[in-house]
């Protein structure tokens, strides 16, 4: 922290100026009150998604009241922050910080929301299901402006953040853009729209007979077959402690590294393969491999595996398809694409509570749209080119994106070096706030502030003063 402060402002500690986290309550106290679970907000989000009922819980929650802010204590990393508006009860997930006439609740939010306070509670804890307490998280040193001037800077934050959430709802609004095309353009490359202009200089074969039950009609010389037609299918090994190590230890692949048509290496875990268990689940470039067990809308998502890890096999939780003659493993990846994107892999899934399992018996009798093979490879001609630009196209949302994070970054740290907003000479000093309420008629510790506004009503308010 610079030695060197704004006028006005003190240097001081989460643990000076924040009041004792509230207590805890049964839900059967409240049972009415709304309750906001860890799920109610969306990683490195302020905002609500949904709001349950408290006496639906079975568990203790916090009683939280306008104005206090609830900061996500689990994975800190996941930086959810939010200021309530009304009363409620929590997660016990959720440390619940009282509002205070020296801190504004809003001010409180967004410093807690800020990158160095991230990487600040990241560093408190460790473990898989890492978490903070108030205790550790009290030490934290920031600015404290006055608190004439805290309103003029969550003005400006809200002011920056509005226009910044409209430039990323254009990006949205592009991105399901991008979405709706690469449906199109998989669905057209099965289809045969893909390749009206190649079947027009190209004399197709003769047209085949279209098998009793099968999906409409295929352009000339294409052939419905099933996918066990068109390309051997087996699962993958089952992970199990004996296989954990041993004299064949070998790299493999699972669930985690299988996105839509692209492979994820960065954690590739090995188990141990004997030589005859290899030559049964090895991998041989152009295998495209497929999430077997996975969320419904994300069941048989593809990928094709092409050499990049030799001498690699797969887990159970895969499926294996390896093309068979006359079909080309690339033209197969397309049809299996469109068959995530329009849904067919769900609607032929096992699907449990969460998790949807596309069995080997369940996936082999799909119908599998088959050209000839020379125009297979034009479909995979055209389709890769089309494709090629919206990767080219998401690859600039990527970064637009990027931009846009470390733009709300910007702002939080000018925020709080003193940088955003112009000090006032006549705002009250936060020192002497803070003397001011610590020699109330009490003596101890000052009486709490009427509770905070919402975010939005709060914004609006201080502008119509402003203007006033």
């Amino acid at each position: 922290m610079r030695e060197e402060l704004p006028a006005g402002w003190i240097s001081t500690t989460l643990g000076q100026v924040v009041g004792r986290p509230r207590a805890k309550a049964a839900p059967s106290e409240y049972p009415d009150l709304p309750f906001v679970g860890m799920d109610s907000i969306a990683p490195n989000g302020m905002g609500l998604l949904s709001v349950g009922r408290f006496g639906d819980m079975k568990s203790a929650g916090c009683i939280f009241e306008p104005g206090d802010v609830l900061y996500g204590r689990m994975r800190p990393y996941l930086n959810k922050v939010h200021r309530a508006h009304r009363r409620g009860a929590c997660s016990a997930e959720f440390i619940v910080m009282p509002a205070s006439d020296w801190l504004d609740g809003d001010f409180l939010a967004y410093l807690l929301h800020q990158r160095s306070f991230v990487n600040f509670a990241r560093a408190q804890c460790s473990g898989d299901r890492p978490r903070v307490d108030f205790e550790s998280l009290a030490a934290f040193q920031f600015h404290l402006p006055p608190r004439a001037e805290q309103e003029r800077i969550i003005s400006r934050i809200e002011e920056l953040f509005s226009e910044i959430d409209e430039g990323e709802r254009a990006l949205d609004r592009v991105q399901l853009l991008v979405e709706r095309y690469r449906q199109s353009v998989l669905k057209a490359a099965v289809t045969g729209e893909l390749t009206n202009d190649w079947r027009a200089h190209h004399a197709p074969c003769e047209s085949k007979h279209v098998e009793s039950g099968r999906p409409s009609t295929l352009p000339p010389g294409w052939v419905w077959t099933q996918v066990a037609r068109a390309g051997e299918v087996r699962l993958g090994r089952q992970r199990a402690p004996q296989h954990h190590q041993g004299d064949h230890m070998r790299p493999y692949l699972r669930v985690a590294n299988v996105y839509e048509d692209r492979l994820e290496l960065t954690d590739v875990k090995e188990m141990n393969f004997t030589p005859k268990e290899f030559e049964t689940y090895a991998l041989r470039p152009g295998d495209i491999l497929l999430n077997e067990g996975q969320s419904p809308e994300l069941v048989g998502r593809p990928a094709m595996y092409r050499g990049e890890i030799p001498g690699c096999c797969y887990q159970k939780t895969l499926l294996r398809f390896r093309a068979r003659p006359g079909v080309l493993p690339d033209f197969a990846l397309l049809v299996f694409r469109h068959y995530l994107h329009s849904g067919r892999f769900r609607r032929s899934a096992n699907i449990t509570t969460s998790i949807a399992h596309l069995a080997a018996e369940r996936f082999e009798p799909i119908e599998f749209p088959l050209p000839p093979e020379s125009e297979q490879a034009a479909i995979v001609d055209s389709a890769s080119a089309l494709l090629g630009r919206l990767a080219h196209l998401e690859a600039e949302l990527l970064t637009q994106r990027s931009a846009s994070r470390a733009l709300r970054e910007a702002t939080l740290k000018a925020a709080f070096s003193g940088e955003l907003v112009l000090q006032n000479p006549t705002d009250e000093p936060a020192s002497a706030l803070l003397a001011r309420l610590a020699d109330g008629p009490s003596g101890t510790s000052p009486a709490p502030r009427r509770r905070g506004r919402p975010v939005e009503q709060a914004a609006s308010n201080r502008r119509t003063e402003s203007a006033g």
